[in-house]
C-alpha cells in the first residue's frame, strides 16, 4: 500500500542519485508508488521504473524472485529497499550484472540481538552479515566501490552501496 512507503526513503533515493550523474538510462527496481529516484536524476535520463506492483502505467511489472527483470541494457540499475524481501537476492544481482555496469543498492544488515524480531515484523525474509552480502555481490560479478551508512535502528544498519563490475 502506498502509505507503507515512508517519505524518509526519498533521502535514500537522493543519495543514490548522487552516484548517477552521468547515467543516461536507469532501471529503478522496486520504485515504489512515488518513483522517488526519478525526482533526483536529470530530466534527460531515460528512467525505467519497475516493481512488483503497477503503481503507474509506466511501471514495468517484475518479480525478482521469479527471475523477472526489465528488458534492455542500462547505464545503472538501482535496487533500493528491496533485497530484504527476496528469497534469492543473488539472482537479482546476476540479472543486474547482465543489464548494467553499475548497481546502486541498499541493504539492512543485522547488528545485534533482537534484529530478527525487527526483521520479521517488517516481512524481511533474509539477514546477511556484510561479509556474506559482499560475497553474494562478488559471485554475481560485482565489487563494492563505495558504501555509505544510511541509517540505524533496532539492531540493523542500512547501507547504500555503489557496485561496479569485478574482474572474474
Amino acid at each position: 500500500r502506498p502509505e507503507n512507503y515512508h517519505p524518509g526513503w526519498d533521502r535514500r533515493a537522493k543519495m543514490a542519485a548522487e552516484w548517477l550523474p552521468t547515467a543516461r538510462r536507469i532501471a529503478d527496481i522496486g520504485c515504489g508508488p512515488r518513483l522517488s529516484l526519478r525526482q533526483f536524476v536529470s530530466p534527460n535520463v531515460e528512467y525505467a521504473p519497475a516493481d512488483i506492483k503497477p503503481w503507474t502505467p509506466e511501471v514495468r511489472l517484475v518479480d525478482l524472485d521469479e527471475g523477472q527483470f526489465p528488458e534492455g541494457r542500462f547505464d545503472a540499475v538501482a535496487i533500493l529497499g528491496v533485497l530484504e524481501y527476496l528469497r534469492r537476492p543473488a539472482r537479482a544481482f546476476i540479472k543486474a550484472r547482465k543489464a548494467a555496469d553499475m548497481l546502486i543498492t541498499s541493504y539492512c544488515h543485522p547488528t545485534a540481538r533482537g534484529a530478527n524480531k525487527f526483521r520479521k515484523r517488517r516481512g524481511w525474509i533474509n539477514a546477511y552479515q556484510e561479509d556474506r552480502f559482499r560475497d553474494l555481490l562478488n559471485e554475481a560479478g560485482w565489487k563494492i566501490s563505495d558504501k555509505v551508512l544510511f541509517g540505524q535502528s533496532q539492531g540493523v544498519e542500512q547501507y547504500l552501496y555503489r557496485c561496479v563490475p569485478s574482474a572474474l
